[in-house]
């Protein structure tokens, strides 16, 4: 959901919830394309973590991502 009040929202644990998913280490035994594929979705979901803890990270986030529209 788009929206910047995230009071209410578990934040940590839905992103523990994710690590628990898809860190690399829990992939070990699967192929390349999987172990590789956890990374990137890994790393991303620690981005977003880092991005919407923070109140003035996750306001510029917010309004990067809808559509700009012009005056004139």
């Amino acid at each position: 959901e788009k929206k910047y009040d995230i009071e209410g929202i578990d934040l940590e644990g839905k992103y523990k919830d994710w690590q628990k998913k898809l860190h690399p280490d829990l992939v070990h035994s699967k192929s390349q394309k999987e172990r590789d594929f956890a990374a990137e979705q890994s790393a991303r979901v620690i981005d977003a973590y880092r991005t919407l803890g923070k109140p003035l990270s996750r306001a510029i986030y917010i309004v990067s991502i809808f559509p700009r529209h012009d005056s004139n």
